[in-house]
């Protein structure tokens, strides 16, 4: 299983999230990755939609699903969508 880290946190935890746990469709995917978290580094989201496409389509599922910005020198994404509580 893959595991998060929310560094952001004091002390940092850490929690299991399987992709196996995740939706299958795509645009739920990433709601419920975006729900799970604000940001994501390009590092930390792959894992989790790598199964949607193949290798070298990540960039372009990212792009067309997330917005991407910089947050302190690192590239970071964020939903398109305006996610509500």
């Amino acid at each position: 299983g893959l595991a998060l880290i929310d560094h952001t946190s004091k002390p940092e935890a850490i929690s299991l999230l399987k992709v196996e746990d995740l939706p299958e469709d795509t645009q739920e995917r990433f709601n419920c990755l975006f729900g799970i978290r604000e940001k994501w580094s390009e590092a930390d989201i792959v894992p989790y939609i790598q199964d949607l496409c193949s290798e070298k389509q990540t960039g372009a599922l990212l792009t067309k699903h997330a917005r991407s910005s910089f947050q302190n020198g690192t590239k970071v994404y964020n939903s398109r969508r305006l996610m509500t509580s």
